[in-house]
């Protein structure tokens, strides 16, 4: 059943209520209701996994961070009656050197849609989702060495999409950071010593009551925080990349990528819902791999005056 927290203030005209899902359920049409205010975020990706081998065919690779989910927000959705929502769940790191999962699509019936987040790449490029994961550098002794690129972003459909490019993943023990849904990914440099970090999230705010606005991105009294993509791994002496607003952060080494963070909805406030997980580090010995971290899982908020 989803997780129904209201907010209502009266006054003599109208009153905004809200109501956000942290779980899938169905959003109960009040007979006066026509119009409603939604903002949709989808789950985001899995860091990618880092590997080392050696020997005349070693390989090696640090996995690159995990893509926020998509963020689609619309002020005014026509309804006609009950709607089904969908709270996408997180994508999984990427186990043991293998490339980061796709977070899960969230959605307000069919009327407004968010893309999962890209999962972090793993010697290769990061996936293409809401928000893009981050590229991986393979470093291949017989010749095949790539760098891998950003996954691309495509936010979804139905309204307004907050979503970002994946870092790229340039040199050899460095990764790029997952995008996040108000900036790109960072990309990897080998002038900085550090892989890139987790693009950042997005912030809404909102003011329930007579007196109450539609969601903004700069004032109110209520806010979520959402949507930053996870930061990159790395090799070596290179410092990994950090996770922005709830991002998991990449790690060094043979460490695993963090988890992304949510700090639950408590009718005030909440944080890092669609974030991306880190990436895991590149080994130093072999034969040995890492795992990225989780991503967040996805949030829908609906508001309506009545």
């Amino acid at each position: 059943m989803a997780r129904r927290l209201i907010n209502t203030v009266s006054d003599t005209s109208l009153t905004w209520t809200t109501q956000v899902f942290t779980t899938s359920g169905t959003w109960t049409k009040p007979s006066t209701v026509s119009t409603v205010e939604v903002l949709v975020v989808a789950g985001g990706g899995g860091g990618g996994g880092g590997q080392f081998t050696s020997g005349a065919a070693a390989m090696d690779w640090a996995g690159g961070g995990g893509g926020a989910g998509g963020v689609v927000y619309s002020s005014a959705v026509s309804v006609s009656g009950n709607v089904t929502v969908t709270v996408g769940p997180a994508g999984t790191g990427g186990a043991s050197n293998a490339i980061g999962n796709n977070g899960t699509n969230s959605s307000f019936g069919a009327l407004v849609s968010a893309t999962g987040g890209g999962g972090g790449g793993a010697g290769s490029s990061g996936s293409n989702g809401g928000s893009g994961g981050g590229g991986s550098y393979l470093f291949d002794n017989t010749g095949g060495s790539l760098a891998g690129s950003g996954g691309t972003a495509s936010a979804g459909s139905g309204g307004t999409g907050y979503a970002n490019a994946g870092g790229a993943g340039n040199t050899r023990g460095y990764t790029g950071g997952g995008g996040g849904a108000n900036a790109a990914g960072g990309n990897s440099s080998s002038g900085t010593t550090t892989s890139g970090s987790g693009g950042s999230g997005i912030t809404f705010y909102w003011t329930d009551g007579a007196a109450g606005a539609a969601m903004n991105t700069s004032s109110g009294t209520l806010s979520l925080a959402i949507a930053g993509g996870g930061g990159g791994g790395s090799g070596g002496a290179i410092t990994a990349g950090t996770g922005s607003t709830g991002g998991g952060n990449g790690a060094s080494g043979s460490a695993n990528g963090s988890a992304a963070s949510i700090t639950a909805w408590n009718n005030t406030t909440g944080t890092g819902y669609g974030s991306g997980g880190g990436g895991g580090g590149r080994p130093a010995t072999s034969p040995n791999s890492s795992s990225g971290g989780n991503g967040a899982n996805g949030v829908v908020v609906v508001r309506w005056r009545a």
